[in-house]
């Protein structure tokens, strides 16, 4: 066997989540989705563990893992938000990586500096954690020590380079254009070899240029058999051992070209029956060919900046859009006011940290393992192992602000903030988010010390001109932007005693915060409802906690207002409350919710607190279409709802959104819908309600849901030996002859017996 070959897909997105809830809010920019991670999900992610291959006749023969054939990385915090929203996609490619080592030896999975930082940027500290943190999150995942590495935009110098040697890393891939050479052959590995000595040294493969960007830029995803043959083609005559291999986005295939995760399947499953072709990954080809030749890289380049790493450190003329005649002049001062920040925030660890960590350095680098695991147990397991003294509670707290701080300011070097071509964009917000989120816990643990620093920092944005004049320079954005995304645990009881007092919430525990809700009463005249609720909060990142009274005030349906007391006199408070309520039930006197918002003190917020990715859902709910109020509710009851039967209800609440006309984006909670879909889908099938199970699929194909149906192809297929879904596979494109046509009867006997 001399002809190997290897397709290498890079899938990142940008941590994308709210800082402050660790939970991404609504991008309308990614309409018809929630938000991009979901969109590329639906595109690309998911379907990739999940193609169908078709037949001569145009059926679904097999769902195809790509993941298992190909060599692939997934960013750390990507990887993160699939295992908490979609654990069945996140479980096949942890299972094909698990394939692969079966059939080749070695996993198709590499891992990746932990946030996509640019390293050549990066100071030599950083660099070390981002190494192994994207070690310590792939050994959490994947269970196994990592081989390779992928470098954020292949950028790279020779620093780098040392440290993953140092870190048990044996290879990376990099653009062609990063070699010193003038001859450099792409079907082979080369060695790199420190100049500070030959003892440290790392394998590298230089990526087909031409193939990886007729896949990214020229269409080359438009037809499978097209594909096939470009790859195939670019073996030479050579009896010696080469191989070809490519490397690109990995959203690429279903993303950025429509089906191009087809036409990945398509070409792989024609590749795999060539009997002179073998596909393999990296770390296979390594052990069976090792490098025979040296390579020096050119340092501080990447594959996506022709100017070395000025795509994310100034003006260099590298943009999305040529065209928009926007510049990036706002890059360089971007960079240096977050070093800036950096150098404040690194010192006042160090100070801070060195009174209570043994080694304030180390214990970030062993962090990631408490952002893996975050539960109490292992907190006090990991501050037993790095603190300097017995912490007392509090001096525990602090020490995991500080942790957490330094987590916030790792983030906001995320390379996407400048790759963009407007620092109002997304991305550029996002990091944004993350230098405020820091700055709040510095002043959590000493609120002296970081007084002025908000200040300074949204000073030196000034210097950050945007290219809308809606913004104007970046401390507008940060005040538009950034500051509305603030969530203290004060607003986040009042947001919970507001869903609590509109009928319960979804995000009762969120990943964020944790609420218990004490005591809760109620009473209402006419147009007006009132509650009292006593309730607890918890965040677990940061180890804060409080105690709440709140008042929330409904008027004329969708006026909500909630008054806050932190820290309450519970026992005085709850017969005040009472009192006060009883008296309004009687007489509806405004007077007595103005004694009661006075004895209970504290703050007020009005609907607006609610977090942004629960509010649109509460006020459609609140201010539902015309004639569909009670439409709504059902389907809201429907969706919290727990138990098994609720089929034949889903079915007539479905009709009845059909005959009113209403589109899937007037359904509330959206995501909720299709989690909730899945999973009665799934009994059905266990139970074999076919019949339910095809009317509800048939409803759901005519309501035009923007996720389409892969999701239940693919629960199909993982049941198509029940019995009686012979009628269900035909309608969804599949070839029947995989599907048991055994009656229902006959598998109770075979079962039986």
């Amino acid at each position: 066997m001399s002809r190997y070959l290897c397709i290498h897909g890079h899938f990142y997105q940008p941590p994308r989540e709210n800082p402050w809830l660790e939970e991404v809010d609504p991008e309308d920019s990614a309409y018809p989705f929630r938000d991009w991670n979901t969109r590329i999900f639906q595109e690309c992610y998911g379907p990739n563990a999940a193609t169908p291959l078709l037949n001569s006749e145009g059926r679904i023969e097999e769902l195809f893992n790509n993941y298992e054939w190909i060599s692939f990385n997934f960013g750390p915090t990507l990887l993160s938000w699939l295992q908490r929203h979609e654990p069945r996609t996140y479980r096949l490619l942890l299972r094909a990586d698990e394939s692969s080592r079966v059939r080749c030896g070695h996993g198709n999975a590499l891992a990746q500096v932990y946030n996509h930082v640019i390293m050549p940027l990066a100071n030599p500290r950083d660099k070390r954690t981002q190494i192994r943190w994207g070690i310590e999150d792939f050994k959490y995942r994947f269970g196994r020590i990592p081989e390779g590495m992928w470098l954020a935009e292949t950028a790279v110098d020779e620093e780098t380079l040392e440290m993953m040697v140092q870190e048990g890393l044996h290879f990376t891939i990099l653009s062609p254009s990063q070699a010193k050479t003038s001859d450099l052959d792409v079907t082979q590995p080369y060695r790199w070899f420190s100049k500070k000595s030959r003892d440290t040294f790392l394998d590298i493969f230089f990526y087909h240029k031409g193939l990886s960007h007729a896949i990214a830029f020229e269409g080359l995803l438009s037809d499978g058999e097209k594909f096939k043959h470009a790859l195939l083609s670019a073996f030479n005559n050579s009896a010696s051992p080469q191989l070809i291999h490519v490397a690109t986005d990995g959203e690429s295939y279903g993303h950025h070209h429509r089906l191009g995760n087809m036409a990945l399947t398509y070409a792989l499953r024609q590749i795999k029956q060539e009997p002179a072709i073998q596909i393999v990954n990296y770390a296979t080809f390594l052990e069976k060919h090792p490098p025979q030749k040296e390579v020096e890289i050119i340092p501080f380049s990447a594959w996506s900046c022709s100017h070395g790493v000025g795509r994310w450190s100034e003006d260099c003329g590298c943009r999305i859009d040529p065209q928009s005649g926007w510049h990036q002049r706002w890059r360089k001062p971007l960079r240096d006011s977050l070093n800036q920040l950096s150098q404040k925030i690194d010192l006042f660890y160090e100070q801070k940290g060195s009174s209570l960590l043994k080694d304030p350095w180390l214990a970030r680098d062993h962090y990631i393992q408490r952002v893996a695991d975050p539960s109490p147990s292992f907190t006090k397991r990991f501050l037993d192992q790095h603190s300097s003294k017995h912490l007392s509670a509090e001096e525990a707290v602090g020490a995991v602000q500080l942790l957490e701080m330094q987590r916030a300011r790792l983030l906001m070097f995320t390379s996407c903030g400048w790759f963009f071509d407007e620092i109002s964009g997304l991305e550029s917000t996002q990091i944004l988010k993350y230098a405020a989120h820091a700055m709040e816990l510095a002043a959590l643990a000493d609120g002296k010390t970081t007084t002025h620093w908000e200040k300074d920092f949204k000073d030196s944005l000034r210097s950050c001109p945007s290219n809308l004049s809606s913004y104007g320079d970046g401390s507008i954005i940060y005040e538009k932007l950034v500051t509305p995304c603030k969530i203290s645990l004060k607003r986040a009881a009042a947001h919970h005693a507001l869903e609590e007092s509109l009928g319960g919430t979804p995000l009762k525990n969120s990943y964020a915060f944790h609420y218990k809700v004490r005591e809760k009463e109620s009473a209402h005249h006419r147009n007006t409802r009132l509650f009292l609720l006593w309730l607890d909060i918890h965040r677990p990142a940061t180890l804060e906690k409080g105690t709440f009274t709140a008042l929330v005030l409904h008027q004329n349906r969708s006026d909500l207002n909630c008054f806050l007391s932190e820290n309450p006199d519970l026992s005085r408070h709850r017969d005040m409350g009472r009192r006060t309520l009883k008296t309004f039930l009687e007489t509806a006197d405004p007077e007595m919710i103005s004694l009661l918002e006075k004895n209970l003190g504290g703050d007020s917020f009005s609907r607006e607190a609610l977090f942004k990715h629960a509010k649109k859902n509460w006020l459609l709910l609140l201010e539902p279409p015309p004639g569909s109020e009670e439409l709504f509710r059902q389907w809201m009851d429907l969706l919290h709802r727990r138990d098994s039967e609720k089929g034949p209800e889903v079915l007539r609440v479905f009709k009845r959104i059909q005959e009113n006309g209403l589109s899937w984006n007037a359904l509330p909670f959206g995501e909720m819908t299709r989690e909730m879909l899945l999973h009665l889908m799934e009994r059905m099938l266990h139970k074999q309600q076919t019949q339910e199970l095809e009317d509800i699929i048939s409803i759901y194909t005519q309501l035009e849901f923007p996720w389409g149906l892969w999701e239940f192809k693919q629960l199909l297929w993982e049941h198509r030996q029940t019995p009686g879904l012979q009628k269900l596979a035909e309608k969804l494109n599949f070839n029947l002859a995989h599907f048991s046509n055994e009656t229902h009867h006959d598998h109770q006997k075979i079962t039986s017996a």
